[in-house]
């Protein structure tokens, strides 16, 4: 009888062991007209929990998303969460506040290449501004160049998404042609089409 109630208790342990481990669902704060962290990843069959802190907020999906989801109005001390069994990327907002509250949700694999539009170039007496915009949170390498040379490298941090610039201001600017090359790549390290964009700094007059 001991020993089969001992062998019991080990094909238990043994079945408990093998069994995989549920994944503890990503948190999202909502607080201060923002989801804090912007961009989460979860594996299919994940959760998120959205925890609301203040004022009142929804988690509605963005239309295109693979799989819809809505909250509805949620109060401060309130949570929501969904389990995203479908692969691909969720935009979602607040329709509350849906101009100054958004965020994205990975689930899977992220493969979708990031896009840059509208880059244009500003020049100022002592400094270049590359304003672009860009799909979704990414870094951005923008390589200023002068008769075919390197003459600066700027580097950014992670930029969120929407209307973004590089500010290139050396000590000297001198007269000539330039061309500033922007390469975006996002936080899966997939990379925009690159963009390449001239502008010329002109002699300065005397007298």
């Amino acid at each position: 009888m001991r020993f089969g109630r001992s062998l019991c208790l080990v094909l238990s342990l043994g079945l408990l062991a093998a069994a995989p481990a549920q994944a503890a669902p990503a948190n999202v704060d909502v607080a201060d007209l923002s989801f804090k962290p912007f961009r989460v990843k979860v594996e299919p069959g994940e959760a998120v929990n959205w925890r609301v802190l203040d004022l009142g907020h929804t988690m509605t999906s963005r239309r295109g998303a693979p799989a819809s989801f809505d909250s509805g109005t949620k109060d401060a001390g309130e949570s929501y969460s969904f389990t995203f069994a479908v692969p691909g990327r969720y935009r979602y907002l607040c329709l509350i506040h849906p101009t100054e509250m958004s965020g994205v949700v990975q689930v899977g694999a992220d493969t979708v290449d990031p896009v840059v539009t509208g880059a244009r170039v500003k020049r100022g007496r002592k400094s270049v501004r590359l304003s672009f915009r860009i799909s979704e949170e990414a870094k951005a390498r923008a390589t200023f160049t002068r008769a075919g040379k390197v003459v600066r490298t700027v580097r950014t941090k992670t930029l969120r998404q929407g209307s973004r610039s590089v500010l290139f201001k050396p000590k000297v600017l001198k007269p000539g042609g330039y061309r500033v090359k922007l390469a975006v790549t996002d936080l899966e390290g997939n990379a925009a089409k690159a963009v390449s964009k001239r502008f010329t700094v002109p002699q300065r007059r005397t007298g």
